[in-house]
């Protein structure tokens, strides 16, 4: 819906073969996750973004250690290091 000067409406319906592609898509996305979760390997990537973020103590990108963050996350669970 767009509300400029003159309010619109735009309608798409999505052909089975985007569906497919969209659905490959997130497939590839998720299994990508699965790996980055079952190896711990979260690689940085800076942005406009990264101003706003409370962890750049932690990060490499800012000469943080992300194992800092770590032992802090196992100490407030009580499991130590």
């Amino acid at each position: 819906m767009y509300l400029g000067g003159t309010p619109q409406f735009i309608t798409a319906l999505p052909s089975e073969q985007s569906v497919r592609g969209i659905e490959k898509k997130i497939g590839a996305v998720w299994s990508a996750i699965e790996r980055a979760c079952a190896d711990e390997d979260f690689r940085p990537k800076k942005s406009p973004l990264c101003n706003w973020c409370a962890f750049q103590e932690y990060c490499p990108e800012f000469g943080g250690d992300p194992n800092i963050a770590r032992e802090l996350g196992a100490a407030a669970r009580g499991q130590g290091v």
